[in-house]
Protein backbone atom coordinates (compact mmCIF):
# COMPACT_ATOMS: atom_id res chain seq x y z
CA UNK A 1 0.00 0.00 0.00
CA UNK A 2 1.19 3.57 -0.54
CA UNK A 3 0.30 7.20 0.04
CA UNK A 4 1.78 10.61 -0.74
CA UNK A 5 1.80 13.23 2.01
CA UNK A 6 1.27 17.00 1.62
CA UNK A 7 5.04 17.56 1.21
CA UNK A 8 5.20 15.08 -1.69
CA UNK A 9 6.89 12.28 0.25
CA UNK A 10 5.87 8.81 -0.90
CA UNK A 11 5.24 6.34 1.95
CA UNK A 12 5.05 2.60 1.19
CA UNK A 13 3.85 -0.21 3.48
CA UNK A 14 5.55 -3.39 2.34
CA UNK A 15 2.69 -5.66 3.47
CA UNK A 16 4.00 -9.08 4.39
CA UNK A 17 7.15 -7.75 6.01
CA UNK A 18 5.30 -4.92 7.77
CA UNK A 19 8.12 -2.54 6.94
CA UNK A 20 7.76 1.08 5.88
CA UNK A 21 9.72 2.78 3.10
CA UNK A 22 9.85 6.51 2.48
CA UNK A 23 10.83 8.12 -0.84
CA UNK A 24 11.79 11.79 -0.69
CA UNK A 25 14.45 13.96 -2.28
CA UNK A 26 15.19 11.14 -4.76
CA UNK A 27 16.19 8.87 -1.86
CA UNK A 28 14.61 5.58 -0.77
CA UNK A 29 14.94 4.83 2.93
CA UNK A 30 13.51 2.32 5.37
CA UNK A 31 11.73 3.89 8.34
CA UNK A 32 12.56 1.91 11.47
CA UNK A 33 12.50 2.05 15.24
CA UNK A 34 15.79 3.99 15.02
CA UNK A 35 13.77 6.76 13.33
CA UNK A 36 11.16 6.62 16.10
CA UNK A 37 8.63 4.35 14.37
CA UNK A 38 6.98 2.27 17.10
CA UNK A 39 6.66 -1.49 16.48
CA UNK A 40 3.67 -2.39 14.30
CA UNK A 41 3.15 -4.81 11.41
CA UNK A 42 2.22 -2.05 8.93
CA UNK A 43 -0.05 -3.19 6.11
CA UNK A 44 -1.65 0.09 5.08
CA UNK A 45 -0.58 3.72 4.96
CA UNK A 46 -2.84 6.77 4.71
CA UNK A 47 -1.97 10.47 4.37
CA UNK A 48 -4.16 13.25 5.73
CA UNK A 49 -4.52 16.43 3.70
CA UNK A 50 -2.54 18.42 6.29
CA UNK A 51 0.45 16.09 5.96
CA UNK A 52 0.00 13.71 8.89
CA UNK A 53 0.54 10.06 7.91
CA UNK A 54 -1.13 6.99 9.42
CA UNK A 55 0.46 3.54 9.51
CA UNK A 56 -2.18 0.86 10.01
CA UNK A 57 -2.10 -2.75 11.15
CA UNK A 58 -3.22 -4.28 14.45
CA UNK A 59 -3.44 -0.78 15.84
CA UNK A 60 -2.34 2.51 14.29
CA UNK A 61 0.50 4.99 14.35
CA UNK A 62 0.04 8.65 13.41
CA UNK A 63 3.12 10.55 12.24
CA UNK A 64 2.83 14.35 12.40
CA UNK A 65 5.60 16.94 12.44
CA UNK A 66 8.26 14.35 13.20
CA UNK A 67 6.37 12.74 16.09
CA UNK A 68 5.02 9.17 16.05
CA UNK A 69 1.94 8.51 18.21
CA UNK A 70 0.77 4.91 18.69
CA UNK A 71 -2.83 3.88 19.25
CA UNK A 72 -3.96 0.42 20.31
CA UNK A 73 -7.21 -1.15 19.18
CA UNK A 74 -8.56 -0.47 22.67
CA UNK A 75 -7.66 3.22 22.47
CA UNK A 76 -9.47 3.40 19.11
CA UNK A 77 -12.41 1.50 20.69
CA UNK A 78 -12.16 -1.27 18.08
CA UNK A 79 -12.31 -5.05 18.41
CA UNK A 80 -8.92 -6.71 17.99
CA UNK A 81 -8.08 -6.98 14.31
CA UNK A 82 -6.27 -5.29 11.53
CA UNK A 83 -7.24 -1.73 10.56
CA UNK A 84 -7.87 -2.08 6.83
CA UNK A 85 -9.28 1.22 5.61
CA UNK A 86 -8.93 4.92 6.26
CA UNK A 87 -10.29 8.12 4.79
CA UNK A 88 -10.57 11.74 5.78
CA UNK A 89 -13.91 13.52 5.48
CA UNK A 90 -14.47 17.13 4.43
CA UNK A 91 -14.39 18.31 8.06
CA UNK A 92 -10.95 16.73 8.64
CA UNK A 93 -12.04 13.71 10.71
CA UNK A 94 -10.15 10.48 9.96
CA UNK A 95 -12.28 7.34 9.64
CA UNK A 96 -10.62 3.99 10.40
CA UNK A 97 -12.20 0.60 9.76
CA UNK A 98 -11.41 -2.75 11.39
CA UNK A 99 -13.50 -5.94 11.61
CA UNK A 100 -16.69 -4.20 10.62
CA UNK A 101 -16.33 -1.35 13.11
CA UNK A 102 -15.60 2.28 12.35
CA UNK A 103 -13.51 4.51 14.62
CA UNK A 104 -13.44 8.26 13.99
CA UNK A 105 -10.40 10.36 14.96
CA UNK A 106 -11.04 14.06 15.54
CA UNK A 107 -9.01 16.48 17.62
CA UNK A 108 -6.92 13.72 19.24
CA UNK A 109 -10.06 11.88 20.37
CA UNK A 110 -11.57 8.65 19.02
CA UNK A 111 -15.27 7.89 18.83
CA UNK A 112 -17.03 4.89 17.32
CA UNK A 113 -19.75 4.91 14.70
CA UNK A 114 -22.52 2.73 16.16
CA UNK A 115 -25.08 1.21 13.85
CA UNK A 116 -27.45 -1.74 13.87
CA UNK A 117 -25.22 -4.78 13.58
CA UNK A 118 -26.08 -7.53 11.17
CA UNK A 119 -25.06 -11.20 11.52
CA UNK A 120 -21.94 -10.45 9.47
CA UNK A 121 -20.89 -7.57 11.71
CA UNK A 122 -17.38 -8.98 12.02
CA UNK A 123 -16.76 -8.64 8.30
CA UNK A 124 -14.17 -6.12 7.26
CA UNK A 125 -15.53 -2.81 6.03
CA UNK A 126 -13.44 -1.23 3.28
CA UNK A 127 -12.90 1.15 1.61
CA UNK A 128 -14.58 4.24 3.07
CA UNK A 129 -15.59 6.83 0.45
CA UNK A 130 -17.08 10.28 0.90
CA UNK A 131 -19.49 11.52 -1.80
CA UNK A 132 -19.68 15.17 -2.88
CA UNK A 133 -22.74 15.64 -0.64
CA UNK A 134 -20.77 14.54 2.45
CA UNK A 135 -22.38 11.09 2.73
CA UNK A 136 -19.90 8.35 3.62
CA UNK A 137 -20.26 4.96 1.93
CA UNK A 138 -18.74 1.71 3.22
CA UNK A 139 -19.24 -1.59 1.38
CA UNK A 140 -19.69 -4.83 3.29
CA UNK A 141 -20.41 -8.33 2.10
CA UNK A 142 -24.00 -8.04 0.85
CA UNK A 143 -24.88 -4.48 1.74
CA UNK A 144 -23.64 -0.93 1.88
CA UNK A 145 -23.36 1.19 4.98
CA UNK A 146 -24.46 4.79 4.37
CA UNK A 147 -23.69 7.49 6.92
CA UNK A 148 -25.08 11.00 6.40
CA UNK A 149 -23.46 12.64 9.41
CA UNK A 150 -26.17 11.69 11.89
CA UNK A 151 -27.66 8.36 10.82
CA UNK A 152 -26.03 5.09 9.75
CA UNK A 153 -28.16 2.98 7.43
CA UNK A 154 -27.55 -0.48 5.96
CA UNK A 155 -28.71 -0.88 2.36
CA UNK A 156 -29.10 -4.41 1.07
CA UNK A 157 -27.59 -5.23 -2.32
CA UNK A 158 -29.35 -7.58 -4.75
CA UNK A 159 -26.52 -10.11 -5.19
CA UNK A 160 -26.73 -12.91 -7.77
CA UNK A 161 -24.71 -16.10 -7.76
CA UNK A 162 -21.14 -15.60 -9.01
CA UNK A 163 -20.26 -16.90 -12.47
CA UNK A 164 -16.57 -17.37 -11.75
CA UNK A 165 -14.71 -18.18 -8.55
CA UNK A 166 -14.35 -14.95 -6.57
CA UNK A 167 -16.61 -12.98 -8.91
CA UNK A 168 -19.61 -11.21 -7.43
CA UNK A 169 -22.27 -9.74 -9.69
CA UNK A 170 -24.82 -7.10 -8.85
CA UNK A 171 -28.27 -7.73 -10.33
CA UNK A 172 -28.92 -4.36 -12.02
CA UNK A 173 -32.51 -5.33 -12.78
CA UNK A 174 -33.49 -5.00 -9.10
Amino acid sequence: DLAVDAAGTLWVALGRTGEVVRYRDNQVEYVTAADGLPPLQVNKVFAERDGAVWFLGRGAIRYDDGVYTSFTEEEMDLRPGEVVAATQDASGRVWLSARGEISIYSGNVFSVLHYAASPDSLLITWPIVEAADGVLWMPRREHLLRYDGTTAQQLELPITEPNLPGEVLIDAAN
